[in-house]
């Protein structure tokens, strides 16, 4: 989920709760476009508590760089928390609903390569299907892969969603 590579930058994951204001998304936003912040994943969730949200957001930045992003998002006023999500610390996922265009033997196989990637069938027809998978992006991407020579493949996909263990 959280790969580490040798050169200076590397992938890191933020969480942040914040007012459920959108001047704090705003607030936000703005601190990571002037720190130029490579975003390659960025997801707004709601929480147990109505006025507040959490923003997961996965970046390619050196270290250092990550750190002095951290100290200034913690100085905005609707910030309630920033966690630097280190690998092992958090547990991260995708949702990604699947459609499938398939019959016959390439439907019966799709449905297989399906749930034994731990995915749920939701609609079944003669000639489609629609299932649910949840997993790591890497997981999601295989069985993706597996699917599209099946037939034709139609994907809706949610971005990384973490939480702290």
């Amino acid at each position: 989920m959280n790969d580490s590579n040798q050169d200076s930058t590397t992938s890191q994951l933020l969480s942040v709760l914040i007012s459920n204001d959108l001047a704090a998304i705003e607030r936000i936003v703005a601190v990571l476009r002037r720190r130029g912040l490579g975003v390659t994943s960025w997801t707004i969730l709601e929480t147990e508590n109505p006025g507040l949200l959490r923003i997961v957001c996965e970046t390619d930045i050196d270290p250092a760089q990550f750190c002095q992003c951290i100290n200034q998002l913690e100085k905005i006023i609707d910030v309630v928390e920033v966690d630097s999500l280190r690998p092992g610390t958090y547990l991260a996922l995708q949702v990604a609903l699947i459609r499938l265009e398939a019959v016959g033997p390439n439907q019966d196989e799709a449905t297989v390569l399906v749930t034994l990637a731990g995915g749920r069938l939701l609609s079944l027809a003669f000639d489609s299907f629609i299932a649910e998978l949840i997993g790591d992006r890497s997981g999601i991407d295989r069985t993706l892969a597996s699917l599209n020579r099946l037939g034709n493949v139609e994907v809706v996909r949610t971005r990384l969603i973490a939480i702290r263990k």
